[in-house]
């Protein structure tokens, strides 16, 4: 436990406080800092308590104790019935304590309780557990997509199947819009959308005419390669059809 340790001394002193609790928070399992500066608080926890007066006011992620603030369904949350002191100390021990041999590799367990474990979308649920190199080749060509697609600010996936690859793109163009004639795969996608990677999803089929909306780019994979060959013509048609418009 440590205590305004970080805002005391001169310059000199405060640089080598702050290394030294890096130090600390690398290799330690559970670390109380007690500080009434909301930046300290931010670089070195992940969990803040909240007092006034010597009363628990807040108990929360600490980007929202540091601060105060929260959002209404945030304080809505935080007024239901608290669980019991004891309840609490066991999940604090649970989560709090886990000590990896690697420090570096904690970071995995904080990911785990901020976002929990990511769902397989039904794609890549088949692919992942019939023929995994067929997944990682899968994923490939969205690296693909978005080297090519690098600063585009609004994207749209043809064929999107499960969405689940899609985050790939994400990471390098501004949004991505994905559409998929197949309503059982839209609905799949939006119930596994992660609110880190939000993204819109239609149902739509390029045979009966191209999506509505103004996008920079757009790219299909692995879908020409399902298509009947007489639905070819029709397909590329509606693709060109955007583009028209596009430029028009």
């Amino acid at each position: 436990m440590t205590f305004e340790i970080s805002s005391v001394g001169d310059e000199s002193f405060q640089s080598k406080a702050q290394q030294r609790m890096l130090e600390i928070t690398g290799r330690a399992g559970i670390l109380v800092i007690a500080s009434h500066d909301p930046n300290t608080l931010l670089q070195h926890c992940n969990l803040g308590m909240r007092l006034e007066k010597g009363r628990i006011v807040d108990f929360a992620p600490s980007r929202e104790s540091s601060t105060g603030q929260r959002t209404p369904q945030q304080n809505k949350e935080f007024n239901k019935p608290r669980r019991s002191s004891k309840t609490l100390g066991r999940k604090m021990m649970m989560t709090e304590s886990v000590q990896t041999k690697e420090p570096q590799y904690e970071l995995l367990y904080r990911v785990k309780e901020r976002h929990g474990i990511t769902t397989l979308g039904l794609m890549v649920n088949e692919s992942w557990n019939e023929d995994p190199r067929r997944t990682v080749f899968t994923l490939s060509r969205y690296k693909f997509v978005s080297k090519m697609f690098q600063r585009r600010a609004k994207v749209w996936e043809v064929g999107c199947a499960d969405v689940f690859g899609t985050c790939v793109v994400q990471q390098t163009v501004g949004y991505v819009t994905t559409i998929d004639f197949d309503r059982l795969f839209i609905a799949d996608a939006l119930q596994r959308m992660n609110p880190n990677w939000p993204f819109e999803a239609r149902v739509n089929d390029m045979l009966k005419g191209p999506v509505s909306g103004d996008f920079d780019a757009a790219y299909a994979l692995d879908v020409l390669e399902h298509m009947k060959p007489e639905d070819e013509h029709q397909f590329l048609r509606s693709g060109r059809d955007w583009i028209d418009r596009r430029n028009s």
